[in-house]
């Protein structure tokens, strides 16, 4: 069973345990981070936390669950229609659990609650758990590029439940 996930605003703290994953191979080559030290991700992590009061529309936030703490992230930019979201789970030991599909879903309801029309996701047409976890939040495929997919998922005006979507298996 997949434990819940709560969003929370991203500290320097977590900017540290996100830089950490730069020391997982598998992690960083499927996030297409570039090959840097732990510390030069924790350095940019952290201008992230100290520069996001000064990108109007951008936020990241933590995603933690009980016993395991910060386990991922997720990121919203806001656009004229729809505001893309994009996240994370690491370290890799951490995939194939469930925990892509709560966080995404857990960001799905904070999107809810902050009464946003629509979410986008960007995808490479060769990460299938990422667009398998979009499936299952609900979001359908508009575009499908060589390079890039772009999933859609509107929201309507209606308040998202506050038990969050139901997850399709």
């Amino acid at each position: 069973m997949t434990p819940p996930v709560t969003l929370r605003a991203f500290t320097l703290q977590d900017a540290d345990v996100v830089a950490s994953w730069a020391l997982d191979p598998a992690f960083v080559a499927l996030a297409g981070w570039s090959c840097r030290t732990a510390a030069e991700h924790r350095e940019h992590q952290r201008r992230l936390v100290s520069r996001s009061a000064r990108f109007p529309g951008w936020e990241r936030l933590a995603a933690t669950t009980p016993g395991l703490g910060v386990v991922g992230y997720l990121d919203l930019a806001a656009g004229p229609d729809a505001t893309e979201v994009g996240y994370a789970v690491g370290p890799s030991a951490r995939w194939g659990r469930g925990l892509g599909s709560a966080v995404l879903a857990a960001g799905v309801v904070e999107a809810g609650r902050r009464g946003l029309p629509a979410l986008l996701a960007l995808v490479s047409p060769a990460h299938a758990r990422s667009r398998g976890v979009l499936r299952a939040c609900g979001f359908t495929r508009v575009h499908a590029g060589a390079d890039t997919e772009t999933w859609r998922l509107g929201l309507g005006t209606k308040p998202v439940d506050e038990s969050g979507p139901t997850l399709r298996r």
